[in-house]
C-alpha cells in the first residue's frame, strides 16, 4: 500500500514472491544478502547421529529431533527420518529451547543463524550442553525487498547491496568509501551512491559484524567467492506455488507470445567459437517448452551482429528474450544504445574478464523492463533446470519436476516441460560447444562448503 519504500529486514528469496500480496502485486528481491542454511544442534552425539542421517543404529536409535513445521529443511527431515524420531513444535524457539531444556528432545532442527551457540545462550538463556552440526540440510536466501512496480528504483538498490559486497571484495572499507567507482545511470546528483553507501555502514564485511553481533560466524555461504567453488544454485520456490494465479493478462508478454504462437529469440555472441551459443539456445528451447504444453520447436531464432543489436530489436518488440548477455550495472539501468534499462534473469555461466582484477563476467537472459511477470517466469525457468541438476532429475525424468501454478493453471507443468525439453543444468552444460571444461563458479554451490557472494561490478 505504499507505507514502505523497501523492506530492509531480509526477507526470504522465494518463488512465491511473483504474487505474494493479498492483491497480487508481486516484489522484486536484490541479490540474496544473507545465506542461511537448515542444521542440527543439540547434545553432540545425537547431533553427529542426525548429520549422518542415522535413527537406526546404536545409540543413534534414542535421537529425538524438535523442528518447527513451518520451515523447508523440516519438511526434508520429515523424508529422511520416520515419524517416530520427529516431534513437530509450530510455536516458536522458546518452546524447542524448553523441550531440549527437559529432555524430550536431544536435537533442534532450525536455521543456523537461529541455533548458534551464542545465540541460544544469550537470546534464550539454554545452558545445557550443545552443539552445532555441520551438515547443511537447505538454503535460505534472504534479501531486500521492494516492489515490483518501479525498475529503477528496484535496481537502485540492488546495486547500492552489489556494491557492499564489492567493495569488501576490493579491499575498500567506511573509511575508504570514496575510492569506490562512480556512476552516472541514475544521474549526475547520485554519482557517489556507492561511495555514499559504504561510508555510511561499511562494506558487507563489516556491515555483516555489526548485524550479527558475534551470534553467527561468518561461514562459507556468506563469503565472497574467489573463483574456486561452484555458484551455480537454484532458488528457493517456497511454500505458496500451489496457489493459482491468474493467467497472463491480455496484451501482455506471455499473452502475446502464446497467441503469435512462436517464441522469438534473439542469440548473440562477441567470441568466434560460440561459447555461449549452445546454452543460449537450449534455455529458449526450454522456455519453449514451458510457453507451449512440452513443445521446444515454436520458436524463432534472430541472429544478432552484437550485443548492442540485440537490445535495439528487443527494445524494438522484435524479439521477446535476448540470450548470451553479460550482466552489468550499464545494462540493467542504463542501456547506452536504447537509453533503457532491461531485467537479466539468473546467470547460467561465468567467465573471467579480460582487463580487469575483481570478479567475473556472468551471462544470462535479458528481458524488457515492462513485463514483470514474463522476467520472473524467464528467471525461473533457468533456476528450475539448476534444481533439476540438484535433485538428480535427468530429461528422461522431467516429469519428476514439481508443479508450479503461481503463472496460471495454463504453466503449472512449466518446469516439467522445460527439464523434459532440454534436460538439467549439467545436460544443458555439456551439450553446448567449444564451452569451457566446467569448472570453478560452473559448478553447483554444495550447501556447507559454496561461497556464494559475488562481485558483480
Amino acid at each position: 500500500n505504499r507505507t514502505l519504500d523497501v523492506i530492509t529486514q531480509l526477507t526470504a528469496f522465494e518463488m512465491d514472491d511473483v504474487l505474494k500480496a493479498p492483491n497480487g502485486v508481486g516484489f522484486t528481491n536484490t541479490d540474496p544478502m544473507f545465506y542461511d542454511g537448515f542444521s542440527f544442534g543439540g547434545i553432540s552425539p545425537y547431533v553427529q547421529c542426525a548429520d549422518r542421517l542415522d535413527g537406526f543404529f546404536g545409540e543413534c536409535r534414542k535421537v529425538r529431533i524438535c523442528v518447527d513445521k513451518d520451515f523447508r529443511g523440516a519438511r526434508v527431515v520429515g523424508e529422511w527420518f520416520p515419524s517416530s524420531k520427529i516431534k513437530q513444535v509450530p510455536t516458536s524457539l522458546n518452546d524447542l529451547v524448553d523441550k531440549m531444556n527437559s529432555g524430550e528432545c536431544n536435537v533442534i532442527g532450525l536455521p543456523r543463524s537461529l541455533i548458534s551457540p551464542l545465540a541460544l545462550l544469550l537470546v534464550y538463556g539454554y545452558t545445557g550442553e550443545y552443539t552445532l552440526g555441520n551438515t547443511i540440510i537447505s538454503k535460505s536466501f534472504f534479501s531486500v525487498q521492494t516492489r515490483n512496480d518501479d525498475d529503477q528504483w528496484s535496481d537502485f538498490v540492488n546495486w547500492i547491496a552489489r556494491a557492499l559486497v564489492a567493495a569488501e571484495n576490493r579491499g575498500i572499507t567506511k573509511e575508504t568509501a570514496h575510492k569506490f567507482t562512480k556512476t552516472s545511470v541514475f544521474g549526475e546528483e547520485f554519482e557517489n551512491m556507492f561511495s555514499n553507501a559504504i561510508a555510511a555502514v561499511g562494506n558487507y564485511g563489516e556491515l555483516y559484524a555489526t548485524y550479527t553481533r558475534g551470534l553467527l560466524p561468518r561461514e562459507a555461504l556468506n563469503q565472497i567467492n574467489n573463483g574456486s567453488t561452484g555458484l551455480i544454485s537454484s532458488f528457493p520456490m517456497g511454500q505458496r506455488t500451489h496457489i493459482i494465479g491468474p493467467d497472463p493478462a491480455q496484451g501482455s508478454v506471455m499473452d502475446i507470445i502464446v497467441k503469435r504462437g512462436v517464441l522469438r529469440c534473439g542469440i548473440t555472441s562477441k567470441t568466434d567459437e560460440d561459447v555461449w551459443k549452445g546454452m543460449d539456445k537450449d534455455y529458449c528451447r526450454a522456455l519453449s517448452a514451458s510457453l507451449f504444453g512440452g513443445n521446444s520447436t515454436k520458436i524463432e531464432f534472430v541472429e544478432m551482429d552484437t550485443v548492442e543489436d540485440g537490445f535495439v530489436a528487443l527494445d524494438r518488440n522484435e524479439i521477446d528474450v535476448l540470450g548470451g548477455v553479460r550482466v552489468t550495472l550499464e545494462a540493467d539501468v542504463l542501456e547506452p544504445t536504447t537509453g533503457k534499462g532491461y531485467t537479466f534473469s539468473m546467470p547460467y555461466f561465468y567467465g573471467p574478464l579480460d582487463n580487469d582484477s575483481y570478479g567475473s563476467q556472468s551471462i544470462a537472459l535479458v528481458t524488457r523492463e515492462d513485463d514483470a511477470l514474463w522476467s520472473s517466469f524467464v528467471f525461473w525457468i533457468v533456476s528450475a533446470t539448476i534444481l533439476a541438476e540438484e535433485d538428480g532429475t535427468t530429461q528422461q525424468y522431467g516429469k519428476e519436476m514439481p508443479t508450479v501454478n503461481l503463472f496460471g493453471l495454463s504453466f503449472q507443468d512449466m518446469f516439467r516441460h522445460a527439464v523434459s525439453a532440454v534436460g538439467n543444468y549439467d545436460e544443458i552444460y555439456h551439450r553446448s560447444p567449444f564451452i569451457p571444461q566446467r569448472s570453478g563458479q560452473n559448478m553447483l554451490n554444495l550447501n556447507s562448503v559454496g561461497r556464494q557472494l559475488y562481485d558483480r561490478f
